[in-house]
């Protein structure tokens, strides 16, 4: 499909200036990792102590796997931004890329959750064996190696205390321990629609909506409706704030995040986004929508 341009969408204006203010929220993601590994080698310094939290001791990979975590969140509500700012018509692209920072977002609530390192580094050898079953589901490591392996780990974690760790949650689970929006697998299912590749997913360029789109005079080639980037745009501001404290708090609590001191200028920015004008056309059509 062309990238020709095409009439910004009603509300365009407040996404890009939603998505100015997520550019704090990416700085902040950035920051962290730094302050963190500061944090740990200014204590060490100070205590010549080689036992403390997980990067001070480093004696536990749960907060080094945490560190790579959030450095792929920023990437890819990087990309986000990158693609919002591209043009209007990737909307359902910007869903699907929302949907993997809400993913990844609840996946690194749940490794930093428990309040002990032996059991957060339960959480990290979640981590590990779900790779070992892709490269063994790939044949780069036969069954026999992948089963030895995982021996070999499961006696190892029994000698560590805590509480013992199932597989890690689903995500319908994650998103009802460490979402903050009752909705959050709600909303998480609609951004998937567009990676499934779903009629729902593609409906923005469904064929009734370009021809609505043109009765209702506004030239549009294309149905592109701006509360498809501020659905996603809200919910990984909320995962991605939800990250970041709890990050901070374990590994680096002196750092300031000054983007989550703009949630409200964040939330006022994406309360004039007009809600769903595809739909209120659509249902002023049937004579539906008063």
């Amino acid at each position: 499909m062309s990238n020709a341009p095409i009439d910004p969408p009603p509300g365009w204006s407040h996404v890009l200036d939603a998505a100015a203010i997520l550019d704090f929220l990416v700085a902040d993601i950035f920051s962290l990792p730094e302050a963190a590994e500061a944090r740990a080698i200014r204590v060490l310094d100070e205590q010549q102590d080689d036992h403390g939290d997980d990067l001070i001791c480093g004696c536990w990979e749960a907060a080094e796997a945490a560190t790579s975590l959030l450095q792929l969140l920023g990437r890819t509500v990087d990309a986000m931004l990158v693609l919002t700012r591209a043009h209007p018509v990737y909307a359902p692209t910007i869903q699907a890329t929302a949907r993997a920072a809400v993913e990844q977002s609840l996946r690194i609530s749940w490794l930093l959750a428990p309040q002990d390192a032996p059991t957060r580094e339960r959480r990290f050898a979640e981590l590990l064996k779900e790779t070992r079953r892709l490269y063994r589901d790939l044949g780069q490591i036969s069954e026999a190696e992948h089963q030895d392996w995982a021996d070999a780990m499961d006696a190892s974690l029994a000698e560590l205390p805590g509480d013992p760790q199932s597989r890690i949650p689903t995500i319908e689970s994650l998103a009802s321990i460490f979402g903050e929006n009752p909705n959050l697998y709600a909303v998480y299912r609609l951004l998937s629609q567009p990676v499934h590749g779903t009629a729902t997913g593609a409906s923005v360029f469904d064929r009734e909506f370009r021809l609505l789109q043109a009765s209702a005079g506004r030239g549009s080639r294309v149905w592109v409706d701006a509360e498809l980037v501020a659905l996603p745009f809200i919910v990984v501001w909320d995962v991605a704030s939800v990250v970041l404290r709890r990050y901070r708090d374990l590994l680096a609590p002196e750092s300031p995040l000054p983007s989550l001191e703009r949630s409200d200028e964040f939330v006022k920015v994406l309360q004039n986004v007009p809600a769903n004008i595809g739909w209120q056309l659509a249902q002023r059509s049937t004579g539906r929508l008063e």
